[in-house]
């Protein structure tokens, strides 16, 4: 495995039960409250962002496994613009799934993947992914899954083992028209580094080391 980021051992635990869902700023206050020394603050374009602060997000109390089944309990769903830093996913039986403009992670490891680790839905766009870790394992399916993937960034990640790193497009959710950013990531140990669908994947400067398939194409999806 590639050497990456780790937890302190003193490192503050949320333990979010299933339905776990971010819509309102109320619903943030009380999650930083949860995970003592996170915070909130407004970024430059007055999204709010949530500094995890080093601790650890762990879904050991969701239901489900860890395994592939599409049942698996998401770790949150986030419905209002958020940007959710620093810090650490464990346990994790699905994706931390986001529904709106705006949003993003940056700076956060996944110590575990789990059926997704991060996803977007219908209406999520302009998606970041920045300066992530995704330890995945050698059965586990996508790390990064944008069903909404317009003007979506995925930059400066590393990605290691699994069946597709990075899953962008849909063929109900982008147009060809759309582009989403695919730039100096670095791709370990997975069977696909990414598959795209019904979108235009700028790629650029990324890296593979014992990866099998590269950029598998459906619904006319193009790389550039």
């Amino acid at each position: 495995m590639p050497a990456h980021r780790s937890p302190d051992a003193t490192a503050a635990v949320f333990y979010p039960d299933d339905k776990f869902t971010i819509k309102t700023v109320a619903d943030l206050e009380k999650a930083v409250v949860k995970l003592p020394g996170s915070l909130m603050t407004q970024n430059s374009s007055g999204i709010w962002v949530w500094d995890l602060g080093g601790g650890i997000l762990d879904g050991t109390n969701q239901s489900g496994d860890e395994g592939q089944s599409e049942t698996q309990e998401q770790i949150a769903r986030i419905k209002m613009p958020l940007i959710i830093r620093n810090g650490f996913i464990r346990h994790n039986k699905n994706a931390l799934q986001f529904y709106a403009v705006d949003s993003g992670v940056e700076k956060i490891t996944w110590l575990t993947v789990g059926e997704d680790a991060v996803a977007t839905h219908d209406g999520a766009e302009r998606f970041s992914v920045v300066d992530c870790e995704f330890l995945n394992n050698r059965d586990g399916d996508k790390s990064i899954q944008l069903n909404e993937a317009k003007d979506a960034i995925i930059r400066n990640n590393l990605i290691y083992s699994g069946i597709t790193c990075i899953r962008v497009g849909d063929d109900h959710t982008t147009e060809i028209s759309d582009n989403v950013e695919i730039t100096h990531n670095r791709f370990v140990g997975c069977d696909t580094d990414v598959n795209a669908s019904k979108i235009t994947v700028l790629m650029r400067d990324n890296t593979l080391e014992g990866v099998r398939k590269e950029r598998i194409i459906s619904n006319g999806a193009i790389y550039r």
